[in-house]
């Protein structure tokens, strides 16, 4: 592994700063994807003169929990509304729904649907049906792989039109 910034044969950084490590001696790294990590080392001295760079190392992250992001929604109208979320996979073979109810106890679902193995974020949706008007919703997105179950936040939505009803037909014209 050599920084873009440096010389390619003898490492020499060649941006007149000190590096982000400082004095430290190791770092901590969170929140690591499924995957392969390649890694390398260089010092810099006070001078901004650099080393070469150290023998790369690597790491490997097993697949994980898959990741789930905020759902939305859209398109609320009498008597559907649209939901729609991302997941990462994380590594593992994955399949994502969105559960909803009248209250958090999500009493529905929609079909799981598979979004593959992959690290980077899929986006899905679905479309809900059947909803009452005037009536409050909760959902959440849920992505499942071998490893565990994640679920989003709670979120809300509310159908607040009401379907067209037809109360006088004294006057009704037939248009042919």
């Amino acid at each position: 592994v050599i920084t873009p910034a440096a010389n390619l044969v003898t490492g020499k950084l060649l941006l007149p700063q000190v590096g982000n490590a400082g004095h430290g001696l190791f770092r901590v790294l969170t929140n690591l994807l499924a995957g392969t990590y390649y890694w390398s080392v260089q010092a810099v001295d006070n001078a901004f003169a650099a080393s070469a760079f150290a023998v790369e190392g690597r790491f490997e992250i097993a697949p994980g929990l898959p990741r789930v992001g905020e759902p939305a929604a859209s398109d609320l109208r009498f008597p559907h509304a649209t939901l729609t979320a991302s997941a990462i996979p994380n590594g593992a073979p994955a399949s994502v729904w969105f559960e909803y109810g009248l209250s958090t106890n999500y009493d529905q679902a929609t079909p799981a649907t598979a979004i593959g193995s992959g690290i980077a974020p899929v986006a899905f949706t679905n479309e809900i049906t059947s909803l009452l008007t005037a009536t409050q919703y909760h959902f959440r997105a849920v992505a499942s792989n071998v490893v565990g179950i994640a679920y989003s936040s709670d979120k809300t939505l509310f159908i607040s039109n009401t379907p067209p009803t037809i109360s006088n037909l004294t006057n009704l014209v037939v248009l042919t």
